[in-house]
């Protein structure tokens, strides 16, 4: 990695507007190694010069994730922040489908947003999961939508390095890998790589705060089209109940619906589809048809796991 101090501090000796954009994308884009303190003065001169809309934009969504705190809530979004995701969205740089208020952001600039839905709140964050210069170390951050007297805020929580991959093919859409890797997960959390399946008694006793985080990962990426709380809202009202019981019609129902069976067949593992084209609530799936054993008559374990009381 570059030592870019000597050339920061040449910089801030006679500064520029074009010569502090290059130290920007130098020290904190491309991360090089930067001693701290240095690294500080070029932000400080990056907030008090104008860098144009978008570069001034990302300069504050930057500084509002600076502190590495395990938990962190920032202040209000601005339209001007949300407007570099609407960017990356229309420039087909991140996979989502939000509304493109492109007049709220360029009329009210460094207004709190406000207004948007929770879909696309949700759909804001999992883009904030791409932007690598917001992530200022090794760990792995989740973002998550806090809504504080009708303004968006964020919440940033620190999360187990397991869902790293998870949350990397997600974010870039790669459904395959991110199904593959949730089944992978789940083994991991309840200790049963080795044995490579799960039992009724691993999904009931399945951790409240990790089924949740891995639900809401699905959910968020997807614009709730996918995920597992996607899946028990389509199960419930297929006409089952959320009691661990096996109702045949309802489940029958459910996997027509979210496309598992079709007219009357069930579908191969080759047969899934991994775009947003496919049914709601078509993924995830391996964990039900590579790693569940079927017990009795729960087949799948659709009906254990949508059962769970953190869903």
């Amino acid at each position: 990695m570059t030592e870019a101090t000597p050339f920061v501090l040449a910089i801030l000796d006679t500064p520029t507007t074009e010569k502090l954009k290059f130290a920007r994308r130098i020290v904190i884009e491309e991360k090089s190694k930067t001693q701290l303190s240095i690294k500080d003065l070029l932000e400080n001169q990056l907030t008090n010069i104008d860098l144009g809309r978008l570069i001034n934009a990302k300069v504050l969504l930057e500084e509002r994730f600076k502190r590495n705190d395990k938990t962190l809530l920032s202040k209000p979004i601005t339209w001007a922040e949300y407007s570099l995701f609407l960017e990356n969205q229309r420039l087909g740089q991140f996979h989502s489908h939000a509304y493109e208020y492109y007049a709220d952001c360029y009329s009210k600039g460094n207004q709190p947003v406000r207004g948007i839905s929770s879909v696309d709140a949700q759909w804001f964050c999992g883009w904030l999961s791409t932007q690598t210069e917001l992530a200022l170390d090794e760990n792995t951050y989740h973002y998550r939508p806090y809504i504080l007297n009708t303004t968006l805020c964020i919440i940033r929580e620190q999360v187990h390095p397991r869902y790293g991959d998870l949350i990397n093919y997600l974010a870039n859409a790669l459904w395959r890998e991110a199904d593959k890797e949730t089944a992978a997960v789940m083994l991991d959390v309840t200790n049963r790589k080795e044995l490579g399946w799960l039992d009724i008694d691993n999904i009931e006793g399945f951790p409240h705060s990790d089924l949740q985080l891995i639900d809401r990962l699905w959910v968020q990426f997807t614009g709730g089209h996918f995920g597992f709380s996607v899946q028990k809202e389509i199960y419930l009202s297929c006409g089952a109940a959320a009691d661990n019981k096996y109702y045949d019609k309802a489940y029958r129902k459910f996997v027509t619906q979210v496309g598992w069976r079709k007219n009357g067949f069930w579908q191969p593992e080759t047969k899934t589809q991994w775009d947003l084209t496919a049914p709601r609530g078509h993924l995830p799936l391996k964990v039900y048809y590579g790693v569940w054993r079927a017990m009795g008559k729960r087949l799948y374990g659709v009906d254990s796991l949508l059962s769970h009381t953190s869903l």
